[in-house]
This record gives C-alpha cells, structure tokens and sequence, in this order.
C-alpha cells in the first residue's frame, strides 16, 4: 500500500501541479511531473469513466498503479508530485505490463535516481 505521506490528496493541490509540469506519454499512461520543494514525491493517479465504466474495475486499475509505485519508490528522486493519467487500453494489461509502462515513463522523465 502507498504510504500516506507520498499521496496528492487534495483536488486544489492536483490543479496547481498541472499547470506547472512536464509530460512523459506511453501507450497506455501518461505521467505529468512537478517539483513540490518536499521531503518525498507524492502521486495521484487519475482513472477516468471512458477507461472503465465501473467504479470496481477503476479501483482495481488505481491499486495496481499504487502497488507498482510502492515497489519502485525507494528507486525515484525525492521531491516531485506526479500525477498518472490512464487510458482505456489498461483494462487489458496484466501487472507486468503496467509496471513496465510506468517505469518507462519514469526513466523518460528523469524522475529514477541514477
């Protein structure tokens, strides 16, 4: 489970990071990055109804984000807010495709420490 402290909770705080970020883009995810002058990088994970109708399958998509966010955490840079963006082409992706994708995006975005 993602720890509390690295999470984007609040809706304002989502917006203003938006405005200011750079964008990395898979097949399936985007990932948008800010600098948040903090102790740890903090995510948000944005699952829209054109990618799954139901509530079920969108929770189910956001647990398997946070679950790869987890494993990687201790391997990303300190500071950041990132917000990931699906599209409908996830429901059909097993775990290991995901964290392949997100870790692409990750290290097109400079944000895994080398």
């Amino acid at each position: 489970m993602l720890p509390t402290k690295h999470r984007l909770k609040y809706s304002e705080d989502i917006r203003n990071m938006l405005r200011k970020v750079r964008a990395a883009r898979g097949s399936f995810l985007q990932a948008r990055l800010a600098a948040n002058n903090r102790e740890e990088t903090r995510f948000a994970f944005i699952v829209g109804a054109r990618t799954a109708k139901k509530a079920a399958e969108r929770n189910t998509i956001k647990r398997r984000l946070r679950a790869v966010i987890t494993r990687q955490l201790n391997k990303l840079k300190k500071g950041f807010d990132c917000v990931v963006l699906t599209g409908p082409e996830i429901k059909h992706k097993s775990f290991d495709e995901i964290e392949a994708e997100l870790t692409g995006l990750f290290k097109k975005s400079g944000l895994f420490q080398l």
